[in-house]
This record gives structure tokens, C-alpha cells and sequence, in this order.
């Protein structure tokens, strides 16, 4: 039933990151589809309500919050110096 569903989402939620508490609302949207298809429930219509988080989004802005948490290049040349040696 919905409330199932929704205690399943809820419980990711409240105990996984954001991210994989949205891949964890997916599975349960695919969840509910396996189970109708096969007749193993009534059909009724249920999707999770969790947003995909900013961190796994695209388009430009996306990308600019990706780059800003990269290290400068004179970090990743000064990793590169290191492990040269």
C-alpha cells in the first residue's frame, strides 16, 4: 500500500545521505512497478516525492558547483611532484 511505500521512503530519508536516500526512492518507484506488473499487487500510483540533490544535477550551474570543489591546479601539480618521486 501507499503507507508502505511511504514508511520505506521515509526511513531512507531519515537514514541515508540525500543521495542515496533518491536512489533509494527510485528503487522503490521500481519496486512498486515489479510488483503490478506482475501481479503481485493492486495497482495503484505512488512516486517518491525525493529530489535528485544538487551534487548529481547538470547543466551549468552544476558544473560550476562541481569545479568550485575541485582543488587549484597548483594543488593537483603538487600532488603530481609527489607522486612522481
Amino acid at each position: 500500500t501507499e503507507k508502505v511505500f511511504d514508511d520505506a521512503q521515509r526511513a531512507a530519508k531519515e537514514s541515508l545521505s540525500p543521495g542515496a536516500a533518491y536512489q533509494a526512492g527510485c528503487g522503490l518507484n521500481d519496486l512498486l512497478k515489479f510488483l503490478i506488473d506482475h501481479k503481485l499487487l493492486k495497482p495503484f500510483t505512488w512516486k517518491s516525492g525525493l529530489k535528485k540533490p544538487a551534487d548529481n544535477a547538470t547543466g551549468d550551474d552544476a558544473d560550476k558547483r562541481r569545479q568550485d570543489k575541485m582543488p587549484d591546479e597548483d594543488a593537483l601539480l603538487a600532488l603530481a611532484s609527489v607522486n612522481a618521486q
